[in-house]
């Protein structure tokens, strides 16, 4: 499952929003695990494993998000290719991630590590970070087939104030249940938030008027997934 780490030593202040907030809070960090997708065939309607996380994001507020290797085996580099969704309280994408920053630990497929940045945080409320393995692109000769850890880091800012990890509530696994529109998407009915499962990714570009005329996000649709 997941671990976290409590963040210490913030000066609590109080704003409009109505959240306890901080001026000097740290990022917020979780890690976890993840398989490999392999290749997906998306004409069949298959969905790729991986995780969801979901944090409490104001609609004043924009939110800055980063996914990072580990090294799982002591190599000095990591055996994934992580990419990143995020999406809002009605099962909007605002944002996807790929290839946007050096990894601590290279994958040995090749590639870097997504991150998104100052990304508003659309119509408030409960929103959603899906995190996966790319599957099988290969850019070095040696493929990432065996799934790997990963840290995400994810900050919140409400006019300039940054959320502490109470207000950010930052949780998946067993501790957070599935949104509703991933629910109404047939994915996880019940139970917790999702955990190396079927993430809910191909409906994130029909549900809820999911914008795909962003060049970046047209990237990432199903039949554009197949390779890098």
């Amino acid at each position: 499952m997941y671990k976290s780490r409590m963040l210490t030593g913030a000066v609590m202040l109080s704003t409009a929003a109505g959240f306890a907030t901080v001026a000097s809070a740290e990022e917020v960090e979780r890690s976890n695990w993840m398989p490999n997708v392999g290749s997906l065939d998306f004409e069949t309607g298959e969905q790729p494993l991986g995780d969801m996380w979901t944090f409490n994001c104001p609609r004043a507020g924009t939110v800055s998000i980063s996914v990072d290797t580990k090294d799982d085996t002591d190599t000095q580099q990591a055996d994934t290719d992580p990419i990143m969704f995020l999406v809002d309280g009605q099962g909007t994408l605002l944002a996807s991630a790929d290839d946007d920053v050096d990894c601590t630990y290279p994958p040995v497929c090749g590639f870097q590590c997504p991150a998104v940045t100052d990304v508003a945080c659309g119509q408030g409320g409960a929103h959603s970070v899906i995190v996966r393995d790319f599957g099988t692109a290969d850019a070095t000769g040696t493929p990432c087939q065996e799934g790997g850890g990963y840290n995400l880091t994810v900050e919140v800012f409400v006019r300039g104030v940054q959320l502490p990890e109470q207000a950010l509530n930052l949780n998946g696994g067993p501790r957070r249940a599935v949104p509703r529109w991933a629910r109404n998407a047939g994915k996880a009915p019940v139970g917790p938030a999702l955990d190396d499962e079927d993430v809910p990714f191909q409906e994130l570009f029909g549900f809820a008027g999911a914008d795909t005329t962003d060049a970046a996000i047209r990237s990432v649709m199903p039949e554009n997934l197949l390779e890098k």
